[in-house]
């Protein structure tokens, strides 16, 4: 796969190349770009690192796994002069603006969240058809400003710091506990006064790094200046991840350049040299089918987005698309300037994330063929070799306790003797399904809230209790928002799924019992949930179904063999 960049290709090398039909003025000592010349302080001519060239990713004999491969680099003073005086031309767009609307409704099925606006289909499209001056759906669509009373909610003091953040500010964040802390290393004594690191976080991951290090009173854990983030947006910690990835020009209306880079990854090069400096699935489809694989979205809800872009045009990516490399971008790191058709993309991109599914790598190439056809732009993306030359990646928590080591301390300054490895860890319960917010979700996130919660279930009953786990009083409410039987059924086939996945590899998931069955003439027990047997019977089917997929796995014992008979 391929990192990705975004921004205009100049002196600071980045990757969205933008051609404006401009004949700018001659100056002897500036460099031509867009329509404009950047000044050059202490760069000479020619370049340091004009002879080099960019080999190809390392070939591993050994499978160790992917390898960074050499970059050159100028030293961080001579990096730091040549930051460009002014901004790059933004082709076509000079003027964006976003929608600012109290009280969004949704009038489509799939209209986003609130905090997206519920941009209607025919909005969508119409944001795509690129002019001078726009006003597009970017997040915060209620409140003041970004951050206050928009959803994503942040403290007016640390609002009020972010405003006064200019140049560089590298941004990462970590919801719902999900990754360990990773400090940047190798930071210039220039960098660390002149640029900004900001961790935006959940009260519960603060929760966490409270309880293995202490802020202080500026708030700080090393370099990063923590942010809590409060009333999310979203039930889902990955897709609340998307707001500060893709819409950082918001957060942080005076910055310039943004270099963002996962929870789980640790930056040890310097920001100006990879500003000055920076340099497999490529098949969105095949994409498709591996976060499917993965488990890492509801398979329904990919199968209708890759369909949605295949209607529009998406076609599977091949050699014809050159000099297009990859439909598909890692997604972790993301470096661009701060101009109106760079925020556009971001814009637009996070407003696909917040219609269809979290998975980000989906939508990218969707973005980038509308926009490219209407403003004519380069895009390229580097090599995962280069990208892991400045940016080291560790294990989600998850993963880290599937491998049977405990997480790293948070604090940088932390003494071997209290490390978190030393430490002696219980099992701890987690808690039932009685979240608020919940209740106010999109279908497509209550199913995989639930999914997420039953495989951590079954994985506590795999690793730390060692018993089966059941599943007792699950059900769908009729009284859901655009209710309809057949969300009842998916809804059950998505606790199905889970249990069936874990039963067949004989893990925890044991079964569960549904809330409620009823018999006709018992109506006045029903409750929002009840299930009369004989009135639906495709849901009738899908019980029959999960019955018999879960007795041919105990096929071999005869007790099984005689009940199922005649069902089955």
């Amino acid at each position: 796969m391929r990192a990705f960049l975004l921004g205009v290709t100049g002196q600071v090398r980045m990757d969205m190349e933008s051609t404006v039909h401009q004949h700018p003025a001659r100056n002897e000592s500036g460099i031509r770009h867009s329509g404009i010349y950047w000044q050059t302080k202490g760069i000479p001519t020619p370049h340091p690192c004009g002879n080099f060239s960019y080999p190809s990713p390392p070939h591993d004999k050994k499978r160790t796994g992917p390898r960074p491969c050499p970059v050159c680099y100028v030293p961080v003073e001579r990096a730091m002069n040549s930051m460009p005086t002014s901004s790059s031309v933004s082709p076509v767009l000079k003027d964006l603006d976003y929608i600012i609307e109290e009280n969004s409704v949704k009038t489509e099925s799939e209209g986003g969240s609130t905090f997206g606006g519920h941009p209607t289909l025919q909005q969508r499209n119409e944001s795509f058809d690129i002019r001078e001056s726009m006003t597009v759906h970017c997040g915060f669509v209620k409140g003041k400003k970004p951050g206050y009373g928009t959803l994503f909610d942040i403290n007016d003091a640390d609002l009020l710091e972010m405003e006064q953040c200019h140049g560089i500010v590298v941004a990462s964040a970590i919801f719902g506990n999900y990754d360990i802390m990773q400090h940047p290393k190798n930071i210039s004594e220039a960098s660390k006064i002149s640029a900004c690191f900001y961790m935006f976080v959940d009260e519960r991951t603060a929760a966490y790094i409270n309880n293995s290090t202490e802020l202080d009173r500026t708030k700080r854990v090393g370099l990063w200046r923590v942010i809590i983030v409060r009333n999310l947006p979203y039930v889902d910690p990955r897709r609340n991840g998307k707001v500060p990835k893709l819409l950082l020009h918001r957060l942080f209306p005076n910055v310039r350049y943004s270099i963002w880079i996962d929870g789980k990854l640790e930056l040890v090069v310097d920001p100006y040299l990879i500003l000055e400096r920076h340099y497999k699935r490529f098949d969105v489809f095949e994409e498709g089918k591996a976060n499917k694989a993965a488990k890492k979205y509801d398979n329904a809800s990919i199968d209708a987005q890759l369909e949605f872009y295949r209607r529009e045009g998406l076609t599977h990516y091949s050699p014809d698309k050159l000099p297009i490399t990859s439909d598909v971008p890692e997604g972790c790191v993301i470096i661009r300037e701060h101009i109106p058709i760079t925020n556009l993309f971001t814009c637009l991109w996070f407003n696909e994330v917040d219609r269809f599914t979290s998975r980000d790598q989906l939508s990218f190439s969707t973005v980038r063929d509308k926009v490219k056809a209407k403003v004519d732009l380069k895009l390229n993306m580097f090599d995962d070799c280069q990208r892991r030359n400045f940016v080291n990646q560790a294990h989600h928590k998850d993963e880290m306790q599937q491998k049977g080591s405990h997480p790293p301390p948070v604090s940088p300054n932390e003494s071997p003797g209290n490390s978190q490895s030393d430490r002696t860890t219980r099992f701890q319960p987690r808690k039932p399904v009685r979240n608020g917010r919940l209740l106010e979700a999109e279908l497509d996130e209550k199913f995989e809230y639930i999914s997420k919660w039953m495989t951590s279930h079954i994985e506590d009953g795999d690793r730390e209790l060692k018993k089966p786990v059941l599943f007792t009083e699950f059900g769908l409410s009729n009284k859901n928002k655009n209710f309809d039987h057949s969300h009842r059924e998916a809804f059950c086939r998505t606790i199905f799924d889970a249990i069936y996945e874990s039963a067949r590899m004989n893990g925890a998931g044991a079964g569960a019992f549904i809330w409620q069955f009823l018999v006709p003439g018992m109506e006045e027990y029903n409750d929002d949930f009840g299930i009369i047997p004989g009135e639906r019977p495709s849901i009738d089917r899908l019980i029959k179904e999960q019955s018999c997929r879960l007795m041919a796995l105990q096929r071999r014992h005869d007790l099984s063999r005689r009940s199922s008979k005649g069902i089955c």
